[in-house]
């Protein structure tokens, strides 16, 4: 990391990110399990222990803030109880809680994940993911203007998870908007609107996700299929840099200019859930911050490697990063 870098990085307390998204509630039911259901071939599970935690959006809002900088969130939610505790849970956390518009009828995003002796029996989600209306679009298209004149923000993420918040017209005008006020947008897409993202400045598929769009086998080994797949993503959204995460064979990255695949040190996995949304919350922070590219990624593969080595959905701390930023 050069130093140029590394001082970008002591400046994080002073960024400003507002993270637009959707948002979810992570639930663990923990405990053991030593016998079969007589009713079916299933597991029983003896839950000893609950937790609730934040997630999607409101997990990149978090990491954004345990990693030094400020948060604001904007997303999503009903008139229910998971909303109550989502909002609970941002209070707790030091993140403000009152650009989560809250839509009558509309479920809040739950992920309940049944966990025996440290593994995952089961997820049971309850959600609605249907698309926002046009009136609630303008709804959130307000917060978002009164977000930009009543703070100075440094930077946006568009956190998308197909859950019916980031619609086209959003995207577009939040974008626009944006661009307007020359504020760097960072997009961790998913594929329904995966192209949707015009002029953005950076842009974060995993492997399966640009593969996808693609179209065409991506061989995360070989430079010269990332740097086509990296094409075909510039001459479709006129964005400034690719990021694409590549699970145990490191992170890639595309600036126009320099292209090239970052590797960090072999790890032992505990759980792989919520390090994309460490991925994208550094890089945004590093955006903020104007950091050179290579170190901005460099810096988030880090990230998402320590939050990987972390049991459940748990946020990356500042002292973690800390730690090998001064063993450089």
């Amino acid at each position: 990391m050069s130093a140029e870098g590394i001082k970008a990085y002591q400046s994080f307390p002073e960024k400003n990110v507002l993270v637009v998204g959707d948002v979810m509630l992570d639930h663990y039911l923990i405990g053991d399990s030593n016998r079969m259901s007589p009713e079916a071939p299933v597991p029983i599970v003896d839950v000893s222990k609950e937790e609730h935690r934040l997630g999607g959006a409101a997990n990149v809002a978090m990491n954004i803030s345990k990693m030094g900088g400020c948060s604001f969130l904007l997303g999503i939610g009903g008139d229910d109880r998971s909303g109550a505790i989502l909002k609970k849970k941002l209070e707790q956390n030091g993140i403000d809680n009152k650009d989560i518009l809250i839509f009558k009828g509309r479920k809040t995003s739950l992920k309940t994940r049944v966990i025996s002796r440290g593994r995952q029996v089961v997820r049971v989600d309850q959600e609605t993911t249907t698309a926002i209306d046009n009136k609630q679009i303008r709804l959130v298209l307000e917060r978002f203007d009164l977000i930009l004149k009543s703070n100075s923000i440094d930077a946006v993420v568009l956190q998308d998870y197909n859950k019916g918040l980031l619609q086209e017209y959003l995207i577009e005008e939040i974008i626009s908007r944006c661009r307007a006020a020359e504020i760097p947008v960072a997009v961790d897409p998913k594929k329904s609107n995966f192209l949707a993202y015009k002029g953005c400045t950076l842009f974060k598929p995993n492997l399966s996700e640009i593969t996808a769009a693609y179209g065409y086998a991506i061989n995360p080994l070989k430079i010269n299929d990332l740097n086509k797949a990296s094409s075909f993503l510039f001459k479709s959204l006129d964005h400034k840099f690719t990021v694409i995460t590549l699970s145990q064979h490191g992170i890639y990255f595309d600036d126009g200019t320099n292209k090239e695949k970052l590797v960090y040190k072999p790890i032992e996995v505990a759980d792989v859930c919520g390090a994309g949304d460490t991925v994208i919350a550094a890089l945004s922070l590093g955006l903020a911050a104007d950091m050179p590219v290579r170190d901005n990624v460099w810096l988030a593969n880090v990230c998402g490697s320590l939050a990987c080595q972390l049991a459940f959905v748990e946020p990356v701390g500042r002292a973690m990063i800390d730690a090998v930023v001064e063993s450089l």
